[in-house]
């Protein structure tokens, strides 16, 4: 095997590409060739594109920027995402933070179809948009997450159908100010580690809720509100370990 070459690509006014896909097409064809490249999102670049990744492995690219957070506009329409990685797909590691508006039911990233994804520490993700949510990892995914900050107005990651959330020493802001959502939602046999993460939940709704089987891992985690059961207990929608 030959030395490993690292090459960058730009995205934005004047750069490589105009758009983030658009990298990735080009990308797509250096796969097995022992390269690690970046996607570097210039300065004043604004996302407004669905990035899709579907049956691919970009795990050896990551996509930074070269101002401290990117701000994005998303029209894709309600519960869809911005970031979609599904069907056994590897998503670029998220190495820039991002700052974007989703409109009413947007989501950050999805994280489905037995598909994973990396964010690097010190990242922040901000949603603003009405109802906003951050990440949802679904159907046997993965998402390693530590030491990030989510920031979005009901659910900042949540995980369903037998996946992994690693989003250990997190800060998880859950901005409504209502009833009617829980901060962070577990189901069907998921796994979270949320251990000495900070779960900022500014609602009147608890901070976890579990069902069928879920398994949170809550060893030093900050929390707002009482446990919805007790500690270290097996019930039928699973167990907190704290």
């Amino acid at each position: 095997m030959g030395k490993q070459l690292d090459i960058t690509v730009t995205v934005g006014s004047n750069g490589d590409y105009q758009k983030i896909s658009d990298a990735l097409t080009y990308l797509r064809t250096l796969m097995h060739k022992n390269i690690r490249a970046t996607i570097k999102l210039l300065s004043g670049f604004v996302v407004s594109e669905q990035v899709v990744v579907d049956n691919d492995n970009f795990g050896w690219v990551r996509i930074e920027g070269e101002d401290d957070y990117t701000t994005g506009t998303h029209t894709f329409g309600a519960h869809q995402p911005l970031f979609l990685a599904t069907n056994n797909s590897v998503f670029p590691v998220i190495a820039q933070s991002f700052y974007i508006n989703s409109g009413t039911n947007g989501v950050i990233m999805n994280v489905t179809g037995n598909s994973s994804a990396r964010i690097e520490e010190g990242i922040t993700l901000k949603n603003t948009g009405n109802l906003s949510i951050g990440i949802n990892v679904l159907q046997n995914s993965f998402l390693y997450a530590r030491n990030i900050t989510v920031e979005v107005s009901t659910f900042p990651i949540r995980a369903y159908s037998a996946s992994s959330v690693y989003a250990e020493n997190c800060t998880l802001s859950h901005t409504y100010t209502g009833s009617t959502w829980n901060a962070i939602e577990i189901y069907d046999g998921s796994l979270y580690n949320m251990m000495y993460s900070v779960i900022d939940n500014r609602s009147s709704a608890p901070d976890l809720f579990l069902e069928r089987g879920a398994q949170v891992i809550a060893v030093g985690t900050t929390l707002t509100k009482p446990l919805p059961q007790a500690a270290n207990t097996v019930t039928a929608n699973g167990i907190i370990y704290r």
